[in-house]
């Protein structure tokens, strides 16, 4: 008899708040894995360890509340497409939002989408349409959750601060590959921007 069938044949009644546990399964592992579970014992961890694991949590915390600056002329600039490039200036994993930079040369455009998050937009430098909105230097766009937009271009150029959702498709899973390997050679190379 091997170890699954074993378990299956314990006919060893479940407690209640187990078979509500068990009752929805649809194959013998899940049943099997409830089981197992089941028959853990908890277990006190010894104080010195809970105060090590506080201890971090609170190192985590007070890092992830730490102030940091990104000079102009540090950053990982990737390009997107040619006359597209973003600079990842912070990542926020508890709001799931990132704030960046991206740079469109004369004449580049970027292509329309819609936001699983809200997203902010500064124009820092120069000039872009947005959809049917014309942005200069020091104006902000906002686009609302679930709101798409359509082609962003520019004739002269433009630089814009955003602040956006981790999921839209700026880092979607085309560009996000490629966007590490950069940031990691970025980081760990040269220390010079990549072209």
């Amino acid at each position: 008899m091997d170890g699954m069938e074993k378990v299956m044949s314990d006919k060893k009644p479940l407690s209640m708040s187990q078979e509500n546990l068990t009752k929805d399964f649809t194959n013998e592992e899940e049943f099997v894995l409830a089981k197992i579970a089941s028959a853990i014992q908890p277990v006190q961890p010894p104080a010195h360890l809970r105060e090590r694991v506080m201890a971090t949590i609170n190192n985590s915390s007070a890092t992830m509340r730490s102030l940091h600056t990104i000079p102009d002329i540090e950053g990982y600039w990737h390009e997107l497409k040619p006359g597209v490039e973003v600079k990842l200036l912070h990542l926020d994993l508890l709001s799931r939002s990132r704030c960046f930079l991206m740079k469109l040369e004369p004449g580049a455009q970027w292509e329309g989408h819609s936001h699983r998050r809200n997203e902010e937009c500064i124009v820092v430098e120069g000039e872009a349409t947005i959809g049917e909105y014309h942005v200069r230097k020091g104006d902000f766009h906002f686009a609302p959750r679930g709101a798409k937009h359509g082609v962003t271009r520019t004739d002269t150029g433009a630089l814009l601060y955003l602040r956006a959702g981790i999921s839209d498709t700026l880092l979607s899973p085309a560009n996000a590959f490629s966007y590490i390997k950069g940031l990691v050679k970025y980081k760990f190379g040269s220390r010079q921007t990549p072209n």
